[in-house]
């Protein structure tokens, strides 16, 4: 497994979504708020953290600009199958993650954690019946993130004459009794 990043994540699992229903793929938590949804049956994935990161490693670049952190951590992937017989294609995804093709898109940059049963959703809503099944299962992954660590290293702030003192007095001169000012 190789480390990823949470977009490559999202976008893996919307490739393998379509690829494996042919319907058009949502991203639930992409910020577009109330989007009209799409009139032809849709699937909808939603990935969420499911731990914080349990094991953290840092390391910065040779020069000193870049800092990484890779984190181990477990993430919830729903996925909302709606209209036209959305159990056939909740069923065809679920099976699918056992398939040997994972190896080349999903199970390269994650593993699968486990799998919840498919659950038939369909419910009447405003006096139509909304056909909808989900999914759910756990994917483990080692997530990679780059900063630049000049946020690290370098900070302005003002420093007045008093919090110099202290600063003096905290590393073992006290500038008031150098000074002759405080006898002590």
């Amino acid at each position: 497994m190789n480390p990823t990043t949470l977009d490559e994540i999202r976008d893996a699992l919307l490739t393998w979504a379509n690829a494996i229903t042919g319907r058009e793929v949502l991203l639930a938590n992409s910020g577009d708020g109330e989007a009209p949804r799409p009139r032809n049956p849709y699937v909808e994935v939603f990935v969420e953290m499911f731990s914080n990161p349990a094991t953290q490693v840092v390391t910065n670049s040779e020069d000193g600009l870049l800092e990484t952190i890779r984190s181990n951590t477990l993430l919830t992937v729903t996925l909302d199958t709606y209209g036209n017989n959305p159990m056939q294609d909740t069923s065809k995804l679920m099976r699918s993650l056992y398939s040997a093709s994972r190896y080349l898109d999903l199970w390269v940059i994650c593993g699968l954690g486990g799998i919840n049963e498919a659950t038939d959703l369909t419910a009447l809503e405003r006096g139509a019946l909304k056909q909808r099944a989900q999914i759910s299962f756990t994917l483990y992954c080692i997530l990679i993130d780059t900063f630049a660590s000049d946020f690290f290293t370098t900070v302005d702030i003002e420093v007045d004459i008093l919090d110099r003192e202290i600063v003096d007095l905290i590393g073992g001169v006290n500038p008031r009794q150098k000074a002759g000012i405080c006898p002590l």
